[in-house]
This record gives C-alpha cells, sequence and structure tokens, in this order.
C-alpha cells in the first residue's frame, strides 16, 4: 500500500508537469502527501510514514526550489520527532546508537558554527538531509517489509520524474528549464537508478523482495541500467562499478555477476542504437578521450583537487571555518562553485580536525556494516558504506538519497542471538528466522 501511495502522490503531479502547469504539480504533490502525512500521524503509524517520505524523496528533492529550497531538512527532523512521540522503544534504539548520535551531534555543531560564521541559518544546513535521512532509513530498517515498500518507491518516484522531464530534458535526463526555474540534475536520477539496479542484484533482491520472481528481478534491473546510462551522471556510473566490485570480492555473490553482465551489455547496446545514443557516446567519450585534459574530464573537478593542497596548508589545522569554503575557492580561483567533493570541502573548511572526523565516522559505518554481512551474510549495507565513501570523494553528499544510502549502510542491528564481532550497548535479543528478517521477542 506504501508504494501505491507514493505512486498516488507522484503521477498526479507528475502529469501536471509533463504538462507545464508547475503550479499544479507542486499542489498535488505537497496537497496528497500532506493529507496521506496527517493520516498516518493521527492513526500513530511512524513507520509508514517515514516510508512515504522516504519513497517520494525523488520527487521532494526535484521540487523544493519551487516549494522551499530546505524543506527536505524540515521534513527529516519531523519525521524523526513522530517516531519519538508515537514509538519512544524504536526511537530508544536510536539514542542508544554511539554512531548516529555522534552523526548528529557532529552534524548539529558543524552547522551552528557555519551559521555563526556567516549569520546565514541555511549554509550547510543539507547536512541534515544526509544525517536525518540516514537515521530515519537505519530507524525503517527495524520493519523489513516497509523499507521495501519505500526502496521500491525511490524507484517509481525517479521514473514519474523521468516522465514528467521527458518533453523538457536537455542532453542529460533529469535535468529540464520549467519556466523560470531549474528542476532536477542528472545525479539525482542516477543515484536513484543505481541504488535499484544495486538492489535487485545483491542478495538475490532479497532487499526489493524480488528474490523469487527473476523476471521481475532484471526488468526493473534494466529499467534502472537505462535511466542511469541516459542520465549521463558519473558519479552515479562511479556508484555502480563500486556496487559491482563489491559484488566482484563477494564470494557468494560472484555468480550474480554473469547474468549482471549479460543485462549490462544489452541495455547498452540498446541505449547506444537509440536516438540518444550520440549523447551517451558524447559524455563516455568526456571520460575517455586521451586528447581532453584532466580538467575537462572531470569537469572542473581536477582543478578543485589540484588546487586542494595549497588551500589545505594555508590553515591545516582547523581550516577557514565552516561555511567558507565557496568563498575561500572563489578568491583564490574566480570561479562561484561550491566544492565537488565532500572531502574538499570539510577540508577547506575544518581542515585536519574536520577530515579526522569524517574518516573516523567513515570507519565506523564501514566496521558496522562488516558487522552486518558477518552475521546475515547481507551484502547491501557493505555496498552501501563504500558508496559512501566514495561519494565523498567524488561528490558533495549532502542529500537526502545519500542519507538512504547512509541509512542502509548502518541497518539496524539491534541486535541478535550471535555475539557481535564489535561491541554495541544498544543491543536486544531479536532471532532471525532467515537472512534479513527480523523477528522482535
Amino acid at each position: 500500500i506504501i508504494l501505491l501511495q507514493v505512486i498516488g502522490c507522484t503521477t498526479p503531479a507528475s502529469l501536471f508537469l509533463y504538462r507545464g502547469s508547475l503550479a499544479l504539480s507542486v499542489f498535488t504533490f505537497y496537497g496528497t502527501l500532506g493529507t496521506l502525512l496527517t493520516y498516518y500521524a493521527v492513526t500513530r503509524q511512524p513507520a509508514k510514514w517515514t516510508a512515504l517520505i522516504v519513497g517520494c524523496l525523488p520527487m521532494l528533492m526535484l521540487l523544493r526550489p519551487v516549494f522551499y529550497q530546505n524543506s527536505i531538512s524540515v521534513i527529516l527532523a519531523i519525521t524523526l520527532g513522530i517516531w519519538l512521540l508515537y514509538d519512544p522503544r524504536s526511537f530508544s534504539l536510536l539514542q542508544r546508537d554511539r554512531l548516529l548520535v555522534a552523526l548528529v551531534l557532529i552534524g548539529f555543531c558543524y552547522w551552528w558554527i557555519s551559521v555563526l560564521s556567516t549569520g546565514f541559518y541555511a549554509t550547510n544546513l543539507r547536512v541534515f538531509e544526509l544525517i536525518f535521512g540516514g537515521c530515519c532509513v537505519s530507524l525503517l530498517s527495524r520493519f523489513r517489509s516497509v523499507l521495501t515498500a519505500s526502496l521500491w518507491g525511490i524507484a517509481a518516484s525517479t521514473l514519474s520524474i523521468v516522465i514528467s522531464l521527458w518533453r523538457y530534458s536537455t542532453d542529460r535526463l533529469g535535468l529540464a528549464e520549467v519556466g523560470s526555474y531549474t528542476l532536477g540534475h542528472p545525479q539525482q536520477v542516477g543515484m536513484a537508478a543505481s541504488l535499484t539496479l544495486v538492489l535487485c542484484l545483491a542478495d538475490g533482491g532479497r532487499w526489493l523482495s524480488v528474490n523469487k520472481h527473476p523476471g521481475v528481478r532484471y526488468f526493473a534491473a534494466g529499467i534502472s541500467g537505462v535511466l542511469l546510462l541516459l542520465t549521463t551522471s558519473r558519479t552515479s556510473w562511479l556508484l555502480l562499478i563500486v556496487g559491482l566490485i563489491v559484488l566482484l570480492l563477494t564470494k557468494r555473490q560472484r555468480r550474480v555477476l554473469i547474468p549482471a553482465g549479460v543485462l549490462l551489455v544489452i541495455v547498452t547496446f540498446s541505449v547506444l542504437v537509440s536516438s540518444r545514443g550520440d549523447i551517451v557516446l558524447k559524455y563516455i567519450n568526456k571520460v575517455t578521450d586521451s586528447k581532453r585534459t584532466l580538467s575537462q574530464r572531470t569537469t572542473g573537478r581536477y582543478d578543485q583537487y589540484s588546487s586542494f593542497p595549497d588551500l589545505f596548508w594555508e590553515s591545516p589545522i582547523w581550516g577557514f571555518g565552516p561555511g567558507s569554503s565557496g568563498t575561500v575557492y572563489h578568491n583564490r580561483s574566480g570561479e562561484s562553485l561550491m566544492m565537488h567533493s565532500l572531502v574538499l570541502h570539510l577540508g577547506v573548511e575544518t581542515g585536519i580536525i574536520g577530515l579526522a572526523a569524517l574518516f573516523s565516522l567513515y570507519g565506523a559505518i564501514v566496521r558496522r556494516s562488516i558487522a552486518h554481512r558477518s552475521i546475515t551474510n547481507e551484502i547491501v549495507p557493505l555496498i552501501a558504506a563504500a558508496s559512501l565513501c566514495v561519494d565523498g570523494l567524488a561528490h558533495n553528499s549532502f542529500n537526502s538519497l545519500m542519507g538512504v544510502y547512509m541509512g542502509l549502510a548502518v541497518t539496524d542491528l539491534s541486535c541478535y542471538r550471535k555475539r557481535l564481532t564489535y561491541p554495541l550497548r544498544f543491543a536486544q535479543i531479536v532471532t532471525l528466522r532467515d537472512a534479513g528478517t527480523l523477528s522482535h521477542t
């Protein structure tokens, strides 16, 4: 029912947007979503509230320039409040999770210092999209069937976006000029497509409940692969490559790579012979053409990486201060751009202190995902953790879809009968009926 509700929220809005009625699209989407959320609040169902929000994240990201730019951070904060109010037992597990509590505290301090430094409340506010998104998905992971519905919701919401923007799209799928607004970004569609594709392949498709339906599994993977290629988002392609490498290195998961390879060949061939094949080839050539400079191949990312050492060593201990990276880079290069990479962003703003905190958190998240793997034999949390770390090197991770990756990486382990491979103080006894299905006792 969650998936149907996500479709009910996004499909009418996407049709209005396709016809050029942006105001009606916003009104329909937020009106329908608000009505359903009110129902779940009145009936005290925080898990379904959260699943609906997570499923609608792509559409929330698309329409926020028209509605309210920082609306997702506010909505996710309210979602955590709903958990505290209606399911304090589950929320108490979140409070006892030292990793997630550390993420929230560090994120809040980072944002608050940014506000004090710049005098503007929205500076680095999107850090809460990442952190609150991760917390919400982690809470939702205690209810696997509801989490599955929300993950399918992300796929359905993304498909609605593709349909709505098709007539407006430029070379890159997912980006469009509608009236005076620039809506979407290829990376948003690409990250969602990459996530869906990996979930179809890893753990036999169990996270999407298609492990017993191979036809549905590979059809969904094929559609996701087509969308991923058409976005020409190289960061999203990189996330898929990370997922495939983790599968390759995992003994019990390697067998899926043969049908996955055949599927990717078919998808790639189909896209390249289509009317948009030349566009995809153009962006592939941007990366592989030896005659292009590194700066051209990386769309300016190399310039930022090459200038980073000089910027970093000007203030290596505590950086230039939270909220300053855009100004610092502009003063050095004359370009008004935010840092492409989270590592560069925090390195310039917070120096060694911030980078040490970031890599410590990355290490803790990877350890959590390895512990999950050792207990359940599920590989998705480890793929999500690896993707989160690699994304931090290639792109600024302050967005809610990367929060979904984080939430999957720290999937609730609150506990199993088998002893954990590292200490957790928030453990409760849970029986494991089968890999990935939790039953509370």
